[in-house]
């Protein structure tokens, strides 16, 4: 790297600690950070939905409080996982975005109960893996702290990893020629190379997003800069507004986890996070399963459309269109077999 790029990267540094940040200066930054992430061609080109039946999609919803029963009567549902998980290693990628409870980010609990089922199904090794932050921000583990998962994972025999998602070196470059919006995309290597990868969302209203749940869940496998752009463009107008929904369906297609489990027992309405407005919905009960993340955001946008007066399943209309043109699953439940159970 020559010694002006190191100049420019340190300016960037100053600039986003002080809060001063402009669009030109994070997409010089990207430049250099990108082309510091190792390539390689794309570790998830053969992924495919392992939950098909009768050539459509499974959806598995779940209604009960027991949320380790529910979790079991879902997959069990779905056909199981042994063939998916035996002897394999896995990853749980949780979202851990903020310090601040359930349903904001994962139920801690559920992730370790995701880990022991795991083990009981033959997985090899298991690890818990998000990327929310950084040294740069403040500590990258502190939202892992908040959540004693250090703790926790080390009592379940579970290795848990805090990335920091703007060091560079923990994230592998790939490329897809069907992505309209971002050419290059690097994402975190402990998620992205582990053989099976266990999506765990929380279904939230999300101001830029307008929803969060098992697609914008994978924004946490992505480095930052690419994340930070993708949010700065959302607000410049609508084409501002189709980069970001159509960013959110490639980071997922950059990723592609084998199974997704939504944690919908209870929701966020109004708005993602506590601190901005968000409002707690109890009660809901549900967690949904599959292996199209689609479907099942489809699904979740109807639950959050029935409870939430400031969101419409239109809203998300960009972002699974462009989803289902990438290859992910489909929007049209009616292509879908719906499994509902109660526990």
């Amino acid at each position: 790297m020559s010694h002006s790029k190191s100049i420019n990267r340190r300016n960037f540094l100053k600039k986003l600690s002080a809060g001063a940040l402009t669009l030109s200066a994070l997409e010089n930054f990207s430049k250099f950070a990108l082309a510091e992430v190792s390539e390689t061609p794309f570790i998830r080109e053969n992924w495919k939905n392992p939950f098909i039946r009768d050539g459509k999609s499974l959806l598995v919803v779940v209604e009960g409080k027991d949320k380790a029963k529910m979790l079991e009567a879902g997959i069990e549902a779905l056909g199981g996982i042994e063939g998916i998980i035996k002897g394999k290693e896995a990853v749980i990628k949780p979202n851990f975005v903020s310090p601040q409870p359930y349903p904001v980010t994962t139920d801690p609990d559920f992730a370790i109960a995701i880990a022991n089922y795991l083990k009981k199904s033959g997985s090899k090794k298991i690890t818990i893996c998000d990327a929310p932050g950084s040294d740069l921000y403040g500590g990258k583990d502190r939202k892992f702290k908040f959540h004693k998962m250090f703790e926790k994972g080390e009592k379940a025999g579970v290795e848990v990893i805090a990335g920091d998602s703007m060091k560079k070196e923990e994230f592998i470059d790939q490329k897809r020629k069907e992505w309209e919006a971002n050419p290059v995309i690097a994402v975190n290597k402990t998620i992205v190379k582990a053989p099976v990868i266990i999506n765990t969302a929380v279904l939230k209203k999300h101001s830029a997003a307008r929803m969060s749940c098992s697609l914008k869940n994978n924004f946490g496998a992505v480095l930052q800069t690419l994340r930070t752009n993708a949010h700065m463009k959302s607000s410049q107008g609508d084409e501002g507004t189709k980069f970001y929904m159509k960013t959110i369906s490639e980071f997922a297609d950059a990723v592609r986890p084998d199974i997704n489990i939504v944690d919908a027992n209870s929701i966020m309405l109004r708005e993602h996070l506590i601190s901005l407005g968000g409002e707690v919905k109890t009660g809901i009960n549900k967690m949904i399963l599959g292996g199209d993340m689609v479907a099942i955001d489809s699904y979740c946008a109807k639950i959050l459309e029935k409870y939430d007066s400031t969101f419409s399943h239109e809203m998300v209309s960009i972002t699974q269109d462009y989803a289902e043109k990438l290859g992910l699953g489909t929007r049209d439940l009616d292509k879908v077999r719906i499994i509902e159970i109660t526990v």
